[in-house]
């Protein structure tokens, strides 16, 4: 089933969004956008972008729109923040390169799995002293 889910851990400040399946543009350009005006707390989280079960439908275009959106929702809040975006393999780090250069304030990475994505956030979280996770 294709769908774009969510999940929030306020303790680690940590948005996750799972991408499963072939999203079409209009529905990525409408529903994670929502996610934030839903929990305008995202704007100094760090995130999870889950893309081992994304099918690609998901166009630069609509990248680029959702890029623009968050800058005007997140503003400086942004700064510092890192994105840890989870691959089903290596091939992918070129794309997660070019959409992090859409996000200039955030720090990016990929990751094969949700575990190693999480402990680099939060590692580099604890020493910025913004998590309080055990």
């Amino acid at each position: 089933m294709d769908q774009i889910n969510f999940e929030l851990d306020h303790g680690a400040r940590i948005l996750t969004i799972h991408v499963v399946g072939e999203i079409p543009d209009r529905r990525a350009l409408r529903d994670i956008p929502q996610i934030w005006k839903d929990h305008p707390e995202v704007r100094d989280y760090d995130s999870v972008i889950d893309l081992t079960h994304d099918q690609g439908a998901i166009t630069w275009d609509a990248i680029s729109q959702i890029a623009d959106e968050w800058h005007a929702f997140a503003g400086a809040a942004d700064a510092t923040r890192r994105t840890a975006v989870v691959v089903r393999s290596t091939i992918w780090k070129p794309i997660v390169t070019a959409i992090a250069a859409r996000f200039p304030n955030r720090r990016f990475d990929a990751f094969r799995t949700d575990e190693d994505a999480r402990k680099w956030i939060i590692a580099n979280s604890a020493s910025r002293g913004t998590t309080d996770t055990a």
